[in-house]
């Protein structure tokens, strides 16, 4: 399982990069893949080279800009059912909470909700602007496209066919 650094960690790094310790030694001795060690020195390293504090720092930051989960709360479902019934489809609700610095879930989760409203007798899906069409099964029924109306079988012929003496058979 992947596990960031720590302070410590990086500044080994750092200790065993101005002793010209190779790479994949400091991975060994770290207990990290090399890929690992490679990439945290690329990521991190400034004008200077690479420097455990500003690494660390460069790291958190990283850190703090991802975005975080957002669960369903009962707070953005009333937020979210109060749109829906003002007819809002669900990337116009996630759109509208972006702009006004709400936090909302994606709109697929929206769509979750309004389909299971609709399994439990809610009637949020009748906001939506497009129904979606019922499913039907594609097997056990006879397509009825690409038939010829009225065709007989070949073995219904007549026998002066199998001649073929006249022009046409």
């Amino acid at each position: 399982m992947y596990q960031h650094f720590t302070q410590e960690e990086r500044y080994e790094i750092y200790e065993k990069l101005t002793e010209k310790v190779p790479k994949s030694a400091i991975a060994s001795s770290l207990g990290k893949h090399p890929s690992s060690i490679y990439r945290e020195i690329n990521r991190n390293t400034g004008l200077k080279g690479y420097r455990p504090k500003q690494a660390n720092d460069k790291a958190a930051m990283r850190q703090a800009s991802k975005p975080r989960k957002v669960y369903f709360t009962s707070t953005i479902r009333l937020q979210v059912e109060a749109w829906i019934r003002k007819d809002f489809s669900p990337e116009q609700i996630v759109g509208r909470a972006e702009r006004e610095g709400i936090a909302m879930v994606s709109h697929e989760r929206i769509y979750q909700h309004i389909w299971d409203d609709k399994r439990v007798g809610g009637t949020l899906y009748e906001h939506l602007r497009h129904i979606p069409k019922k499913y039907r099964k594609g097997y056990g029924s006879k397509q009825e496209r690409g038939q010829i109306p009225n065709k007989v079988s070949i073995d219904a012929r007549p026998a002066e066919v199998e001649s073929r003496d006249d022009i046409g058979h």
